[in-house]
């Protein structure tokens, strides 16, 4: 057996949640945002893992929803403002790494990103005055850290992680499904040689 507790603002232990058995691994409990009574965590939706987030002042109310993936678990972390407090998203694995955000100067700021650097994966690291660094990567790139100003569009490369690494050898790693014998849909993904074999 599993108990969550917490400490409410009368100082006295109160239970969240108690499991049991495999419904242990299915409960986790993210972290908070500004409002310190509101804890974020991971519970089941639909059959899937999906973000909630519940006010630990009103226990008895029903948690509520913040992002569901119809096709994948959401079982990532939280994104937080550069101020360290707001919770304005959720990173997690899909059939890529994915970001949600629910700040929409943020969502504007991820595309800007994704337009300077094209196909690949890229995360913001830290923020100040509108310049961040970002770390930029996918299964053809190895990763990259490069400093990307908003204001400008302005983006110089910094370090990279495996400068010895020739980028020739690498390859794209491709999504596939294909079902199983008795009919079950499941997805992997295939690396090709790069190299023609003779």
């Amino acid at each position: 057996t599993v108990r969550y507790v917490y400490r409410n603002h009368d100082e006295q232990w109160q239970n969240l949640k108690e499991l049991d058995g495999a419904d242990i691994s299915k409960f986790s409990p993210l972290g908070f945002g500004e409002d310190p009574d509101w804890l974020y965590f991971i519970d089941q939706y639909h059959g899937k893992a999906a973000l909630f987030k519940q006010n630990l002042e009103h226990t008895a109310s029903q948690p509520e929803l913040i992002y569901a993936d119809p096709n994948y678990d959401v079982d990532g972390r939280l994104i937080y403002a550069s101020d360290h407090k707001r919770v304005i998203g959720i990173s997690y694995t899909a059939d890529s790494r994915k970001r949600v955000y629910w700040n929409s100067d943020t969502e504007r700021l991820q595309r800007q990103i994704d337009l300077a650097l094209p196909n690949r994966g890229n995360t913001i690291i830290t923020s100040r005055n509108k310049q961040h660094i970002v770390l930029s990567s996918s299964s053809d790139f190895a990763p990259v850290y490069y400093w990307f100003d908003e204001r400008t569009n302005g983006i110089k490369e910094l370090i990279k992680t495996y400068p010895e690494l020739d980028s020739s050898v690498l390859v794209k790693t491709k999504l596939i499904h294909f079902n199983t014998r008795d009919g079950l849909p499941l997805e992997g993904y295939l690396t090709k040689s790069s190299k023609r074999v003779s």
